[in-house]
């Protein structure tokens, strides 16, 4: 026979080798989803099944201490329990089958491709609905997603309002901001937001030491944006500054209050992921430390390759991945937003 005219049989040993092999393909392609996605999970409280309660309570976590006089008893503080927060349940599946078309027309690249594609699919998923909830859509109390199911993002209160909103109303009736006007990035822009900042305040009404943490200037990936944003953190004297003055905001800064720069992959896109141009300018200031008491990811079950099962109507092998997750977000510390349009 001659060179390039080769075939494979389609025998027991080909799918057996494919069988060992598919796994360890679905491994790499989801090695590489997540070393693209993790920024975004980094930032919620992901609760392993293990720990996992499906409501969660905010709880002050301020105050002060007492002074005790000799012989007297300590004083008992309490930390008041604000409001609870109940998930949105989320089960998410892909499917791949190696037809024996494929393998039969020596299509490797291909069912790697396939079985790469399988093991990125639902970690992308999980990064998408986390970056959606969290920032995407969280100047409004819900979305609509990709599947037509209403995922809720409110955080405070009676769960209505926003997790990014210029009204918060806390437990004690007590209210903040979180949300700027639509404002160009920039040194006012930023400024604004963490002066918001300044009057959180926590179940006990004490101040939040917000940016303790770190804290972290959140864009998408728009190139205008992330140039903008990598000169605000990073030079030393003032974006948009001919004077040459300090930059408060750069993390080449010797003492504290710099901000890292931190461009979320799905921050401007639809529910489906999609492009969306008109969220490119949205831009948030966080302090890391509040968003692992703010934002909850429960994770019941990590993506996992299931198969392969035989596909009685085309002859190939199956292989599906599944996910489950509750996702959603306590109250509004852990920073502020701006849903800018230019």
């Amino acid at each position: 026979m001659a060179a390039g005219a080769q075939t494979t049989a389609n025998t027991t040993a080909v799918w057996t080798d494919l069988t060992k092999l598919a796994p360890m393909v679905w491994v790499e392609g989801a090695r590489i989803a997540v070393e693209e996605i993790q920024p975004v999970m980094d930032l919620y409280d992901v609760d392993p099944l293990s720990e996992f309660n499906r409501d969660y309570g905010s709880i002050a976590d301020g105050g002060f201490g007492n002074t005790i006089d000799a012989g007297a008893d300590y004083q008992a503080s309490f930390n008041n329990q604000g409001d609870t927060l109940s998930l949105t349940v989320v089960k998410r599946g892909a499917m791949f089958t190696i037809t024996e078309d494929l393998v039969d027309g020596n299509k490797y690249r291909e069912i790697r491709i396939g079985m790469q594609s399988l093991g990125a699919r639902l970690f992308n998923s999980r990064a998408r609905d986390a970056t959606h909830v969290g920032f995407t859509f969280a100047f409004s109390s819900s979305y609509v997603d990709a599947d037509g199911k209403t995922i809720t993002g409110s955080a405070v209160a009676k769960g209505t309002e926003p997790i990014f909103d210029d009204t918060h109303t806390m437990a004690d009736a007590s209210t903040f901001d979180n949300e700027l006007a639509d404002t160009a990035i920039g040194e006012p822009g930023v400024r604004n937001l963490e002066d918001l900042t300044v009057d959180f305040v926590d179940e006990n009404g004490d101040l939040v030491s917000w940016g303790l943490g770190g804290k972290i200037l959140v864009t998408s990936f728009d190139v205008p944006m992330q140039h903008a944003a990598l000169r605000l953190t990073t030079q030393s004297f003032q974006y948009q500054n001919s004077n040459r003055d300090i930059n408060p905001f750069s993390d080449q800064r010797a003492h504290g209050g710099a901000f890292t720069h931190l461009p979320l992959a799905y921050l401007a896109t639809t529910a489906a992921g999609k492009r969306d141009s008109t969220k490119d300018k949205y831009y948030f200031v966080l302090d890391r430390a509040r968003t692992k008491k703010c934002m909850i990811f429960g994770n019941h079950t990590n993506p996992t390759p299931m198969g392969p099962y035989r596909d009685i109507y085309n002859a190939g092998h199956l292989w599906q991945s599944k996910t489950r997750y509750d996702i959603g977000n306590l109250y509004a510390h852990h920073g502020a937003g701006c849903p800018a349009t230019t």
